[in-house]
């Protein structure tokens, strides 16, 4: 699978369940290391604006400290 496939199979399951979470540190390691995290940050909310899904911050408590989730959304 290559990243761009990775990509559209999350926007697309997004819009096909109304909303998707994975974790930011999995989207960072894994298709969006290049440069700083703000940039990675960036380069991911552009790849997926362009296929027409939103993308939110939600920070969660867990057992070992707080974890930064991403919740993809359709945009309405």
């Amino acid at each position: 699978m290559t990243i761009g496939n990775a990509i559209d199979h999350l926007a697309d399951e997004a819009r096909a369940k109304g909303f998707v979470e994975t974790t930011w540190l999995a989207m960072r390691n894994v298709y969006f290391r290049d440069g700083s995290p703000e940039e990675g940050w960036d380069a991911m909310v552009a790849s997926f604006k362009a296929r027409g899904i939103k993308v939110t911050s939600d920070w969660r408590q867990m057992p070992k400290g707080k974890m930064e989730f991403i919740v993809l959304t359709p945009f309405r």
